[in-house]
């Protein structure tokens, strides 16, 4: 059964992240906010859907990995 939350976008809001369980399993929506915003302010870092992607799914896997004892 679909999990689907729905959310007002406001005027200042400065992202929208989109994913799926596999994401969504490992971090709340603040922590992928938080690495979006990091994102956005790096001097080298241009926002664009792929190094954002790969940004927050490292970061879940690295939460997995740590939450099973495991090394990613």
């Amino acid at each position: 059964m679909p999990d689907v939350q729905v959310f007002d976008i406001a005027e200042n809001d400065a992202f929208l992240v989109l994913a799926s369980d596999g994401l969504w399993d490992e971090m709340n929506r603040k922590e992928a906010a938080k690495v979006a915003s990091k994102l956005s302010k790096s001097e080298e870092y241009s926002l664009d859907k792929n190094s954002l992607n790969k940004q927050l799914m490292g970061d879940a896997l690295e939460h997995a990995a740590k939450s099973h004892g495991i090394s990613r």
